[in-house]
């Protein structure tokens, strides 16, 4: 399952790159820089929403040089706060937007400002039409129009078409913040599943998530959308449920599990862009561009691939399943912590562990009804029986050992004291070592006869 990210976002910004008519290099024009605009009225509660996430609001903001700016110095104008932070005439405003951004890109790749007037009432029929719903409109519309401009945005052209259509990323981005009121963290469920793939970026914040979120109509019916660290999403809050009701509500949980990974990937690339939204936003629809579509674009494959395998970890029937509702029926978060892989170990018997960030969890198959039992053991005491250390060769330390006795140069405990001083300080450590090691396998052995939790202390 795709999880669309932004959308429709990107199919607008998409089709206004294609309403761009390209002809050769001419002579620039001055490109006006947002002087002539519809004015709105805006609440404060609103802009301070949109400078949230846009504080470089009605500025100039200078892009990376790269790839993406074609090798050269090129400037974002970010829409000012009339335009940003009114909360209607969304397609009023669009068209301000590409009245601005559009000719300001053409102009700054040296490209004649004049062949962005009949791109722009094309954008705003194509607009339009993703309001409609219309899923022919790119084919049917844009390119007996545009003629060849898939090939030229396929090229050097991505980075005109990623400059002109940052702003209006970053109008759809405003709309979407001031339709919503406040996000929650993620809960201590959801932080389970994403801790293995994301770590501390899962909870350490402060990642927002905007259960069934009130979406604009141009974003259609993207599942996901993130923003900085707002997650925006359709699905309702996470399900509550004891260990007999998983079985039930796990498609539910499935699916917004896999969201999430999703969409918290989106989050770590705008963590990589400073949680800067036009160097994310630039990025993401050069990207878009020079991969030709959604499903191309690495951002989004990234994204994807960090759901892979939660079908077999959160199945009803998993063994990782039963980890997860041993650790939340029993409370287990506190000295534990959230686990850091996925998958768990077998032990070669019929006990299985996770590791975690405190520690492990081991649980064990009880034969007759199936039901498990659990222990933990912190991680200092699991250290006691995977520790090792570094030794020199066995063969080394005899063969000098065997000198300093022929030499009578060993001392009282039969260490050399002869020859090399590093070799000699070698052999002191391998016995050191052997020592260790001992003492460590000694603890566990102990350890390792912790009693098990099960029977009737297991729902």
């Amino acid at each position: 399952m795709l999880i669309m990210q932004s959308q429709s976002i990107i199919m607008y910004t998409v089709l206004l790159a294609l309403s761009l008519p390209f002809g050769n290099c001419l002579v620039p024009i001055a490109a006006p820089k947002f002087d002539n605009v519809h004015k709105f009225d805006f609440t404060s509660v609103n802009a301070a929403k949109v400078k949230s996430i846009i504080p470089q609001v009605g500025q100039e903001f200078a892009l990376p040089v790269s790839e993406m700016t074609a090798g050269k110095n090129i400037k974002v104008q970010v829409p000012p706060v009339d335009i940003l932070a009114a909360s209607s005439g969304f397609d009023i405003r669009l068209t301000d937007v590409l009245n601005n951004s559009v000719p300001q890109a053409l102009n700054d790749f040296g490209l004649d400002t004049h062949l962005a007037t009949d791109g722009i009432p094309l954008l705003k029929d194509a607009v339009e039409g993703i309001l409609r719903g219309d899923p022919n409109l790119l084919k049917r519309e844009l390119e007996p129009r545009g003629g060849g401009l898939w090939n030229w945005i396929k090229g050097a052209g991505c980075a005109v078409f990623a400059t002109a259509a940052v702003p209006g990323y970053l109008l759809a981005a405003a709309d979407l913040a001031i339709a919503n009121g406040d996000g929650q963290p993620l809960n201590s469920d959801l932080i389970y599943q994403m801790y293995p793939v994301h770590g501390d970026l899962a909870t350490s914040g402060p990642v927002k998530v905007y259960y069934q979120a009130v979406r604009p109509p141009f974003f259609g019916n993207a599942a996901g959308i993130t923003i900085n660290r707002n997650i925006y999403i359709i699905l309702p809050p996470p399900p509550s449920f004891t260990w007999q009701q998983y079985p039930q509500v796990y498609p539910q949980f499935l699916s917004l599990s896999k969201l999430l990974r999703h969409e918290l990937q989106h989050v770590k690339q705008y963590h990589d862009s400073s949680y800067n939204l036009v160097t994310f936003a630039h990025k993401y629809l050069f990207q878009f561009c020079k991969a030709g579509g959604y499903s191309k674009n690495p951002l989004e494959q990234e994204a994807t691939a960090q759901e892979y395998g939660l079908n077999t970890e959160l199945s009803k029937y998993s063994v990782n399943v039963q980890f997860f509702l041993v650790w939340r029926t029993f409370g287990l978060i506190g000295p534990l912590g959230y686990p850091v892989e996925d998958h768990n170990h077998g032990l070669g018997t019929p006990i299985i562990e996770k590791r975690f960030e405190r520690g492990v969890l081991q649980l064990r198959d009880r034969e007759k009804d199936g039901t498990y039992c659990f222990r933990t053991f912190s991680a200092e005491e699991v250290y006691n029986r995977d520790a090792t250390c570094v030794t020199p060769t066995v063969n080394l330390c005899n063969k000098m050992r065997k000198r300093a006795q022929d030499q009578r140069t060993h001392d009282k405990e039969g260490n050399p004291i002869g020859g090399d001083p590093d070799e000699r300080e070698k052999c002191r450590h391998q016995k050191s070592c052997e020592q260790l090691k001992r003492e460590w396998r000694g603890k566990w052995a102990g350890l390792s006869k912790r009693a098990w939790r099960c029977g009737n202390d297991v729902p």
